[in-house]
């Protein structure tokens, strides 16, 4: 398992918060802070431990400061080192609970329309016109026929990436930006 520590950078370079995750987790909107805009803007830095990444989290933490306490420049709330490394998983009679006690509740339409008012206005345009219908890549068919015309023009010989393989974390990237296309297209074809 890699875990790592990762930077999200402010348009002038400088971090604004910093966390410490494995898989997708620096590419995640689970936070109390929004992530930057472009994957560009995200540096990340592997561990062999998770102990190890802890240990920095906390480090870049107190070496950058937190703008809540007016140490400096960072937007976390906590000093770090707190997380979990493999997530929370309730058990199965927790889960049970869980789930008997919001059976036969519903919201009342208050509840719904006040839900409803505060996610008003919080799109994101930009992933809005990325992954929309009108891009030709998450259309399945316009994409079936790019993928059919370059299977044959990309075969060994005629493939200058044949045989090499992307980093880590850029397959993360890669891995992230289908999930997304994945997911708009069961919004607009009823996948």
């Amino acid at each position: 398992m890699k875990f790592y520590t990762y930077m999200w950078l402010r348009a002038d370079a400088t971090p604004y918060y910093i966390g410490k995750g494995k898989d997708l987790r620096a590419f995640s909107n689970q936070h109390s802070v929004p992530p930057p805009a472009h994957h560009a803007r995200i540096l990340i830095q592997y561990w062999s431990s998770a102990q190890e990444a802890f240990d920095m989290e906390k480090f870049y933490i107190r070496l950058f400061g937190r703008k809540d306490n007016g140490t400096g420049i960072l937007r976390n709330l906590t000093d770090g080192g707190e997380g979990q490394s493999i997530g929370y998983s309730p058990s199965s009679i927790a889960r049970a609970r869980m789930s008997a006690s919001r059976l036969g509740v519903s919201k009342s339409p208050a509840h719904r329309s006040a839900i409803g008012a505060a996610n008003k206005g919080n799109s994101r345009p930009d992933m809005k016109e990325r992954f929309s219908i009108s891009n030709p890549m998450c259309d399945p068919i316009l994409r079936a026929k790019a993928n059919a015309s370059l299977s044959i023009s990309m075969k060994s010989d005629g493939n200058p990436f044949f045989g090499k393989h992307h980093a880590f974390d850029v397959r993360l990237v890669i891995a992230h930006a289908r999930q997304r296309c994945s997911v708009m297209q069961d919004f607009y074809y009823g996948g």
